[in-house]
């Protein structure tokens, strides 16, 4: 469905079941997902100048916010989105701590450009490379390794605020490059950026926002996926299109790549189209408008839900315990529990 309206800053969209939702302006990308609370965040600047929303749903937050070591405090008021300018020095990470979980968004301005819900970092990403890939560190003495699906290893050291691009060059755009994985011993963030067209960027993204159900809310250019298992079957049900089914192996450390679609730009899968695939993938897409690569989350259910709280148990009777002593000096305890089926445990001291 398209959802004509003017939305103003901090809604909640909630369903009764899961959905995926992709912005039709130009330069906007899907709604900050609440999977996306945490108190951590880095983000490496490209171009333009840069500005943060923040919003805390759960109190009032105190947030800092480090460009180049300058430590900027400031309050955001529960319920209420913040807006942080972030400057335009291209050479480094923000940086953006709380005390409570926070919501994050990032946005380039004055041509509004490189939209995206920004993750809290993260030592496990997936991703993928169209012309560049930035990754910005948290800490100090960040030892970070890049692994692409095309077997490729690389390996480089940053520090806190740090950013290092890796250019994959030309004939990578349109979501043609190769799947990345990087691996971090501390927290990082990691964008790819100019997939060839449109002025947008996604997030590379942990493990744990990989899913193996997708709902594609936009008519839409392609499709790139990342895989990190072996032997994973996709298929794309585009109706009234026959479906289409790949197999993308990973190896669990150098990911696999699937593609749908094509890199000229037209429609050539519809809006409403779902993706499944028999292990967790992560997955872009570009609408067939506007040209802005969007990153994508899963519909898989969440966490289950916590079981309803237990019947309060029988009172138990109580224990009837006879204690001898063996003639190796040993103690014999008998203990007799009530007539409530339950595992008890005795501890003896011997004094």
């Amino acid at each position: 469905i398209q959802l004509d309206a003017n939305l103003t800053q901090s809604p909640l969209i909630t369903g009764d079941g899961a959905f995926s939702i992709g912005g039709s302006t130009d330069a906007t990308d899907m709604s900050v997902p609440l999977a996306f609370a945490g108190t951590e965040f880095v983000n490496p600047h490209f171009r333009n100048n840069h500005a943060y929303y923040i919003l805390s749903l759960t109190g009032d937050a105190n947030i800092l916010m480090n460009l180049s070591g300058n430590i900027t405090p400031v309050t955001a008021p529960q319920d209420t989105v913040i807006k942080l300018y972030g400057g335009q020095d291209q050479a480094m990470s923000a940086i953006i701590t709380s005390d409570i979980p926070v919501l994050v968004s990032h946005t380039g301005y004055t041509t509004p450009s490189d939209t995206y819900p920004v993750a809290p970092a993260a030592m496990d990403l997936w991703g993928i490379q169209s012309t560049n890939v930035l990754v910005g560190a948290l800490h100090n003495q960040t030892d970070v390794t890049v692994y692409g699906s095309d077997g490729s290893t690389t390996n480089f050291t940053l520090d806190a605020g740090g950013s290092r691009t890796i250019n994959a060059g030309s004939g990578n755009e349109q979501g043609v490059g190769r799947a990345l994985h990087v691996v971090a011993n501390k927290p990082v963030a990691a964008i790819q950026t100019a997939d060839g067209d449109g002025w947008e960027a996604t997030s590379l993204l942990d493990s744990r926002y990989l899913d193996s159900f997708f709902g594609i809310p936009r008519d839409t250019q392609y499709i790139a996926i990342a895989c990190p298992h072996p032997g994973t079957t996709i298929t794309l049900y585009n109706p009234p299109s026959p479906s289409q089914s790949q197999v993308c192996s990973g190896d669990g450390i150098h990911p696999g790549k699937a593609y749908f679609g094509s890199t000229d730009n037209n429609t050539y899968i519809s809006a409403g189209a779902r993706l499944e695939s028999t292990d967790p993938v992560y997955v872009v897409y570009e609408p067939s408008t506007n040209h802005d690569e969007h990153n994508l989350l899963g519909l898989s259910p969440g966490a289950a839900p916590p079981p309803p709280p237990a019947s309060p148990p029988a009172a138990l009777e109580p224990y009837q315990v006879n204690v001898s002593q063996s003639p190796g000096g040993n103690f014999i305890i008998d203990a007799v529990a009530g007539s409530v089926n339950a595992t008890h445990t005795v501890h003896v001291t011997n004094t």
